[in-house]
């Protein structure tokens, strides 16, 4: 690979350390999917034609399109970019060692565990040895933990852990094979992409969708949101093979309310460029078929679009402007109400993955069990742990757990003893605040996903260790007091 040097320093200059030190100047546009436009350089953008024979300032014009042609037009998504130098001005893919990245669940596969489980599993967070000199970027820190479906027929998905502690600073990620939600979990990210730079909290979320470039960076000076300091980044993603996330329709709840799509926020344009500069080495990283892949970008930087326009680019959203709606009666609603995104899929009303919210609310329901029901869902559930002791002293901030189909899960049962056989109705019944430091999540697909090796291996202690909670449902259900009697209602 050719010497990155003078790219690296020009990103730093420009981008990363000014975006450290806090002086540089992110912009937005309100919405996410609808039709825009953006401008780097004023007038980069052609007037009535998306392809001149010559576009402004010399630019490049290249589409990139989520859909197909024929995709009906409320449904189809594509994005004009005007370019310094075309995409295609790069040297050949070589593969590249890609070990925890799993997106074949057949059979064959040795990365994935013999069987299904169907027990509720419950991981440790995420962590990169910081006793260690290695250094991971994030497209390296990605781990499979489990998924169904295949890429190649466009059908299913797959849920992942990232763990990073170096940032891309001459090196870009594309993704072929689907598009993909980020949750953070301790650290902010700066997430550069195509079209502009985003940055992105825990508690917020960023998606990026399919054929897009992009680079993750993080602030290793910032104090990190987890309950530990951790000298890494990570978080969650959950990527889909098919379809694309939108808001969910709202039924008769109405016009307004869950996520606003006002409050989600698309990138502007912005590129990098410097005439002095004969060998920008960026080294470009593309996922394919669930491989990894690797070329050489010299003559131009990958962040050269100038201007685009379209309804196809990243966005982000602060989970903070979800506007819940819930019981403020008796009983529970259903956490469909909770969703913030759904990509759907042919069959109506039913999701290839739901991103699911447990925001702070009141709870004001009378004469009811105040925590989720007992529960055995056809759908597949992906729980994760933002911030917050949520469902119990052991699911920290960066703990994930998976409920299969049709697996019965629920509160402890010395939970459930206690607000059933011990807490008042007059206690019961009054009304429980927010408690606006803790969120939870979920990812909920129609796919039986299958777990991968690693998402097997134990938490043993090791420097080496698993994430798994081998013995987590010991004891966890083996005390509910039974007071079942017939002479007595």
């Amino acid at each position: 690979m050719a010497s990155p040097t003078s790219a690296r320093q020009i990103l730093t200059k420009m981008l990363y350390e000014s975006w450290v030190n806090g002086t540089l100047q992110l912009k937005y546009t309100a919405g996410m999917q609808s039709y825009g436009e953006s401008e780097a350089l004023e007038g980069a953008l052609p007037i009535a034609q998306n392809t001149p024979q010559k576009c402004p300032y010399g630019l490049y014009a290249e589409q990139i399109n989520g859909t197909s042609f024929t995709t009906p037009r409320h449904y189809n998504l594509r994005s004009f970019l005007y370019k310094i130098s075309p995409t295609v001005q790069r040297t050949s893919f070589e593969p590249l060692l890609s070990p925890y990245i799993v997106n074949d669940f057949s059979s064959s596969n040795r990365s994935i565990a013999d069987t299904y489980c169907p027990n509720v599993q419950r991981w440790n967070p995420q962590q990169i040895d910081t006793d260690s000199c290695e250094k991971t970027k994030f497209y390296q820190g990605l781990r499979t933990l489990c998924g169904a479906g295949d890429t190649s027929t466009k059908t299913g998905m797959s849920i992942y852990l990232y763990a990073f502690n170096e940032n891309m600073l001459d090196t870009s990620f594309c993704n072929a094979d689907g598009d993909i939600l980020i949750v953070p979990q301790n650290r902010t990210l700066l997430i550069r992409t195509e079209f502009g730079c985003m940055e992105v909290p825990p508690k917020f979320i960023a998606v990026i969708q399919r054929g897009i470039h992009f680079s993750v960076m993080y602030n290793p000076n910032e104090q990190s949101q987890s309950d530990d300091d951790d000298q890494f980044a990570r978080g969650y993603i959950a990527e889909i093979y098919e379809g694309h996330f939108a808001i969910p329709e709202l039924g008769p709840i109405g016009s307004a309310g869950l996520a606003n799509c006002r409050d989600f926020e698309t990138v502007t344009a912005s590129f990098e460029h410097d005439d002095s500069i004969k060998d920008y080495g960026y080294r470009v990283v593309h996922k394919f078929g669930g491989k990894l892949y690797e070329c050489e970008r010299n003559e131009a930087s990958i962040y050269d679009v100038v201007a685009w326009h379209g309804n196809y680019a990243p966005y982000r959203y602060d989970l903070s402007k979800f506007c819940a709606v819930f019981s403020v009666s008796y009983d529970h609603t259903d956490p469909s109400v909770l969703t913030v995104l759904t990509a759907q899929s042919l069959d109506p009303g039913v999701a290839v993955c739901d991103f699911v919210i447990f925001p702070p609310r009141w709870q004001v329901m009378q004469n009811t069990f105040r925590p989720p029901y007992y529960h055995r869902n056809v759908m597949s559930e992906f729980v994760g742990n933002i911030h917050g002791d949520i469902k119990d002293t052991s699911f920290i901030g960066g703990t994930s757990q998976v409920h299969p189909v049709f697996t019965p899960h629920g509160v402890p049962s010395d939970v459930a003893n206690k607000l059933i056989h011990e807490v008042s109705p007059e206690d019961n019944n009054k009304p429980m605040p927010p408690k606006y430091t803790d969120l939870e999540f979920m990812f909920e697909s129609k796919y039986n996903w299958k777990f991968t090796t690693w998402s097997q291996e134990a938490d043993n202690g090791a420097s080496t260790k698993g994430l798994l909670q081998a013995d987590f449902l010991k004891g966890r259900y083996d005390t509910f007091r039974h007071s079942f009697d017939p002479k007595s209602k």
